[in-house]
């Protein structure tokens, strides 16, 4: 976990325990860089799986399965941990049934992470303020996980792609190759375009790339 005065929230699931203390799952990949280095936390935090698929609403809008809803009665101050500007975060973890694969149903996470001042996660305490709640977005773990989500780009791993231009339609045409898990992608651009027509960052404008 790496988190910044925003907030901003990075995290890998590294592993996930049943009831009983057993293993189920596992993250075995790399680690991202910014999840590297001393800045970077461990914690464990509880999960529960919920019968029904999540859609949460904000707290202003709550309905049956908003974040109002979903954080009742699960503040604790013991699972707290300290963000910026004075304030305290937990983290909260919802396993749900969802379309996992195409046309496949499985399980997905959500995660929430609810912030506030120290008084705010105990309710009891005269005028404890309010807790905000925000949505942490899950991404893909891995090739394996992409390519079940979308069949039609498992052939893309073993092509090689050479790119010439990396202006205003090269460049989100390289993400893209990149995202989607091209098993080689070299890149040159020998013009110097406008870098808002950029979109591979302004170090990379007029220079060569290679990425693997």
């Amino acid at each position: 976990m790496k988190l910044a005065s925003n907030p901003v929230f990075c995290a890998v699931v590294k592993s996930v325990l049943d009831a009983d203390g057993k293993e189920v799952a596992a993250w075995n990949g790399p680690m991202p860089s910014v999840l590297q280095g001393d800045a970077v936390e461990e914690m464990e935090i509880s999960w529960e799986r919920r019968d029904n698929e999540l859609l949460p609403t904000p707290l202003s809008q709550d309905q049956s399965v908003g974040l109002g809803e979903l954080l009742r009665g699960r503040n604790n101050p013991a699972a707290c941990f300290d963000l910026a500007q004075s304030k305290r975060g937990q983290l909260h973890a919802f396993l749900y049934p969802t379309e996992t694969q195409f046309r496949k149903q499985g399980d997905s996470w959500l995660f929430v992470l609810a912030a506030g001042k120290r008084n705010a996660f105990y309710p009891s305490k005269k005028d404890p303020g309010r807790v905000d709640a925000f949505i942490i977005k899950t991404l893909r773990a891995g090739h394996r996980d992409l390519i079940s989500r979308a069949p039609a780009i498992a052939g893309l791993a073993a092509k090689s792609v050479a790119l010439v231009g990396a202006g205003a339609v090269g460049a989100p045409l390289a993400i893209e190759l990149a995202r989607n898990g091209i098993g080689e992608l070299g890149r040159r651009s020998s013009a110097r375009p406008h870098a808002e027509e950029h979109a591979c960052s302004i170090p990379s404008l007029g220079t060569a790339c290679v990425q693997r």
